[in-house]
C-alpha cells in the first residue's frame, strides 16, 4: 500500500531497465500500444522461457526505426551485466530486433499508473521476461532450448 514509483530508486539494479522498456512503450503509438499491451502475465514457471512458442505482444518488425532503437537499448541495458562478448553474441544469436515480440502486461500494475512492471521480449531465440511485481524477477533465454 505504501509502494511509489518515483523516477529514482536507489540501489534497485533493474530500475533502468525498467524505465527503458516503459520509455518505449510511451514511444508507440495508439494501435501499437494496443498490439503490446497483454491482460495477463505468463506464469512463472520455466515454459515461459521455452523458444519458439507463440509470441505475444506486438511484432519489432512493426516498429519504426527510431523505436527499434529504444528495443535495441532496451536490450543492451538488460545484457549489461554480461562480459561485452557475451553481450555482442547474445545479440548475434538473436538475429536483430526484427526477430522480437514485445509485451507489457496490464495485470500487476502496482499503483495502477500505467507503468508496466511485468514486460517481455521475446523472439525464436530469446525469451526475457521481466517481473517486477511483487518484486523483481527475470527469466533469461537466450539461444538454447529447454
Amino acid at each position: 500500500d505504501n509502494f511509489n514509483e518515483g523516477p529514482t530508486h536507489p540501489g534497485n539494479v533493474f530500475w533502468q531497465q525498467a524505465t527503458l522498456a516503459n520509455g518505449l512503450f510511451g514511444a508507440l503509438d495508439g494501435k501499437q500500444r494496443e498490439k503490446a499491451l497483454v491482460q495477463d502475465s505468463p506464469e512463472e514457471d520455466v515454459a515461459t522461457l521455452k523458444l519458439g512458442g507463440p509470441p505475444r505482444g506486438i511484432a519489432a518488425a512493426e516498429l519504426s526505426k527510431d523505436q527499434k532503437a529504444l528495443l535495441e537499448g532496451v536490450l543492451r541495458s538488460i545484457l549489461a551485466p554480461y562480459r561485452a562478448r557475451d553481450v555482442e553474441e547474445a545479440l548475434r544469436v538473436v538475429g536483430g530486433v526484427d526477430t522480437l515480440h514485445l509485451s507489457f502486461y496490464a495485470d500487476d500494475d502496482l499503483g495502477n499508473d500505467k507503468i508496466w512492471d511485468n514486460w517481455m521480449i521475446q523472439g525464436p531465440k530469446i525469451a526475457w521476461y521481466f517481473r517486477g511485481h511483487p518484486h523483481v524477477h527475470t527469466w533469461v533465454n537466450v539461444g538454447t532450448k529447454l
